[in-house]
């Protein structure tokens, strides 16, 4: 072989070896990780965030797949955490060593994604995560980004709800009582709620916290009503919110209810409670029918997708586990690749505004130096005849409260 040859292969070889298999025109099929509490007593949150993820590859494979990569297929690879925080390390490593991840969504409950988040960090793997607790993006990490309001936000929005109840309304409520679950997700949402409730001149009479799964909760109503809380902002998930919203009802106790989000808001709460759910108001997430995803076809089309496939509305978990694959999905397009670094490169500069990939409200998913989804805020929610219905803020829905809670 002449050394004229000998240096065109040597060539042709770095540059082979230098540019990325993930890369290549070729690519088939791109693999998604989702980590999720399918089983365990977190199982509602987690099996309504994987059927929305398999919604989403199932609408966007339909779709022609990812079109930078010449209709490659997402793959979905689930790992099932259980509800027990120690475990999901556990199946991050396993998710993570034995597939070669484009990149990973789900987490959704603060504790489990603080524990996963280093796992995926030293993998170098792109982290959507729809948790809420506040000091995920002050970690230091690269590879996670936040979608989600942080949990200070919600109770931001909680005590700014009260005190637009009490100037339209005139609702007499000085009292205020915030009970929470002791995790990272109730002490975000307690802070902001007690922050804003002071600054607007409310007077928290008691602030509780309880732990996840108690059994009775007759002790701690038995403290909120002799404390006087005309307004109760309660922080907790399903099987707690009911525990407590029932016992109120038993006690005679009847104060309005601003709850934090999670089981206030998913169907269950009211398969639960039935009629007593009635007028509740929380903070969430997501809604499904504010005005950013009213306003496009395709995020009505998997709105009527769900109800069609499930028989209800598309509960917040829902809606942010479908958002996040589409935020993926385009993420994956603008870097022409399915490595993840350019995905991690591409989603630290995106800004989605149209389509499912913009469902978070306002409308518009952009993040900040530290990974976090700087335009997104929370939204209030009332039951009325069954279902949620956004109610706050103005900006976002046309539909109104309903008042007097009944």
């Amino acid at each position: 072989m002449t050394k004229k040859l000998l240096s065109l292969v040597l060539v042709l070889t770095v540059v082979a070896l230098a540019v990325p298999l993930y890369a290549s025109a070729a690519v088939k099929t791109v693999n998604v990780g989702l980590l999720a509490t399918i089983s365990g007593d977190l199982s509602e949150v987690g099996n309504m965030g994987a059927n929305a993820a398999k919604l989403a590859v199932e609408h966007i494979n339909a779709a022609g797949g990812i079109k930078a990569l010449g209709g490659a297929k997402i793959n979905l690879i689930i790992g099932d955490t259980t509800s027990d925080y120690s475990q999901s390390v556990l199946v991050a490593q396993r998710l993570v060593n034995n597939n070669k991840l484009s990149g990973v969504l789900g987490a959704g409950v603060s504790g489990m994604a603080l524990a996963v988040a280093p796992v995926l960090e030293r993998a170098g793997v792109p982290f959507l995560t729809a948790a809420v607790a506040d000091n995920l993006t002050q970690l230091g990490y690269k590879y996670m980004f936040q979608f989600c309001p942080k949990g200070s936000q919600f109770g931001n929005m909680q005590a700014e709800f009260l005190k637009f109840l009490q100037d339209k309304y005139g609702l007499p409520a000085k009292k205020v009582a915030i009970v929470f679950e002791n995790t990272a997700y109730g002490q975000s949402t307690a802070k902001g709620i007690r922050q804003l409730a002071e600054k607007h001149g409310f007077e928290v009479v008691i602030e509780e916290s309880y732990p996840k799964n108690f059994t009775d909760a007759a002790p701690l109503v038995t403290k909120v009503k002799a404390a006087g809380a005309q307004v109760v902002f309660p922080v907790s998930y399903t099987n707690d919110a009911a525990l407590i919203l029932g016992t109120m009802k038993a006690m005679n106790y009847n104060p309005v209810i601003i709850g934090g989000g999670a089981g206030f808001i998913w169907p269950e709460f009211y398969k639960t409670l039935g009629k007593n759910a009635e007028g509740v108001f929380s903070v969430g997430s997501w809604s499904w029918d504010t005005k950013n995803v009213l306003g496009h076809p395709e995020s009505v089309a998997a709105v009527k997708a769900w109800e069609t496939k499930y028989k209800t509305f598309m509960p917040e978990m829902a809606g942010e586990m479908y958002t996040a694959m589409f935020i993926l999905k385009e993420a994956i397009e603008q870097a022409k690749s399915a490595d993840p670094k350019a995905i991690r490169d591409a989603l630290a500069k995106i800004k989605i505004t149209d389509g499912p990939g913009a469902m978070m409200q306002p409308g518009v998913v952009e993040f900040d130096q530290y990974g976090w989804n700087k335009h997104v805020h929370p939204t209030i929610i009332q039951w009325q005849n069954g279902v949620v219905r956004t109610v706050y803020p103005v900006e976002d829905t046309d539909n109104k409260v309903m008042w007097p809670v009944k």
